[in-house]
């Protein structure tokens, strides 16, 4: 369980950081973009968004119950 525990940050952070990096690499070039390709990363970019918070809700009912976000 300890070396799976080391794995963690390569295992999970990582990837993350990556999509994370590769979600700005299209915004870098925005001026060679149409407008509607601007729209449509946009719109992805939220929906992705969206989804990581509901995903996070759920895992919270999961793991805490109903009341996991009262003190």
């Amino acid at each position: 369980m300890a070396f799976i525990g080391r794995l963690h940050p390569r295992l999970i952070h990582f990837p993350i950081a990556l999509d994370m990096a590769a979600a700005a690499l299209p915004t870098s070039g925005t001026l060679s973009r149409s407008v509607l390709d601007m729209w449509i990363y946009r719109i992805a970019l939220f929906a992705a968004g969206t989804l990581v918070a509901v995903t996070g809700r759920l895992g919270g009912l999961l793991v805490w119950g109903a009341n996991f976000l009262r003190p």
